[in-house]
């Protein structure tokens, strides 16, 4: 949609007759190549659980990567571009596993980088890129949730495990400030047990 408020319809996904998926339901971000990147939650039909894609803003779109209910799980996140040029997300856990974190390049190469245990919890959110270069994001389950870090390479580290007095159940990306620090919510704990909205400071 431009300014003035004029909309284009650029694509319209069909699940049932192609390898696009359905239900868009992540924010799309722009690659530096220009085009735009984003997924999809489902399909395509019949086995498929959820695909990465790519749009240019003109409308050429395209497939990268569909998630098969395998290793690499389903349902991925919404993405964020790594400094390498690949991009990066969060997957949620079918058939064999709970979870994973993966990097795609613009070829639709993808690679399973960590795989979330049981004590880990699971994640469907998308990562934070630091300006560290690492990428840090929030879990589900493990008790009441976590705050990690993941770096390019996959090296994996929990960073903070809530309390329920501290939040429960964080469910968004996390942002980081002009100070450093991480920020992001959680649908439960606090108080109240009506959620809480916190700070993280790197040590």
């Amino acid at each position: 949609m431009t300014p003035d408020g004029t909309l284009a319809d650029l694509h319209s996904f069909s699940q049932w007759a192609t390898n696009e998926g359905s239900r868009c339901e992540t924010a799309l971000i722009q690659g530096n190549d220009g085009n735009l990147y984003g997924t999809t939650s489902s399909g395509p039909y019949p086995t498929g659980v959820g695909t990465v894609y790519r749009i240019s803003p003109g409308g050429l779109f395209s497939t990268l990567y569909c998630f098969t209910n395998g290793i690499e799980g389903g349902s991925p996140s919404e993405l964020v571009e790594g400094s390498d040029g690949c991009f990066y997300g969060t997957s949620a856990g079918y058939a064999y596993g709970i979870g994973t974190v993966f990097k795609i390049t613009v070829s639709g190469t993808l690679t399973v980088i960590h795989s979330f245990s049981g004590n880990e919890g699971s994640s469907r959110v998308g990562l934070a890129r630091g300006l560290d270069g690492n990428f840090y994001g929030v879990a589900s389950g493990g008790s009441f949730g976590s705050l990690f870090r993941v770096t390019p390479s996959g090296t994996f580290t929990t960073l903070h495990k809530f309390n329920l007095i501290d939040g429960q159940s964080p469910g968004a990306r996390l942002v980081q400030g002009s100070d450093g620090s991480f920020y992001g919510t959680t649908s439960y704990g606090g108080v109240n047990n009506a959620g809480t909205i916190f700070r993280f400071t790197l040590q």
